[in-house]
């Protein structure tokens, strides 16, 4: 089986490699990218699978980055985990209304991470 490609977009170097440590595993390939316009610019570069998203990023938050990615023909589809320390309902229902596939609040368990992932793409993913 080919592997998924995942692009897990976070600017906290800490919490990039926990989230990227969590899911790298078969049958998964994790790139990383610090920021929103690193993101898109691997985006045009690259296919992905799957875009693990944080929400409050410097340079342009989460939120245009998802607009940017639902605005262009070949990433429209694209499916969006948003992952935010903003939990509010309003928060929840704006990332809904951009096209977010799914939403996790910090801090978060580990296993909640994999089994969204798992749901996204219909992988189970090894342990």
């Amino acid at each position: 089986m080919a592997k998924k490609r995942v692009l897990v977009v976070e600017d906290d170097d800490r919490i990039r490699k926990v989230e990227a440590l969590i899911l790298t595993c078969d049958p998964l390939e994790v790139i990383e990218a610090p920021g929103g316009r690193q993101a898109l610019e691997l985006l045009r570069q690259e296919k992905f699978d799957l875009i693990v998203l944080d929400l409050m990023l410097p340079e342009g938050d989460g939120m245009q980055v998802l607009r940017a990615i639902r605005q262009r023909p070949e990433t429209e589809n694209l499916p969006v985990l948003l992952i935010t320390a903003q939990n509010t309902e309003l928060d929840m229902l704006e990332s809904f209304k951009s096209d977010a596939n799914y939403y996790i609040t910090q801090p978060f368990e580990p296993r909640e991470l994999v089994d969204s992932v798992e749901l996204i793409l219909g992988v189970h993913l090894e342990d």
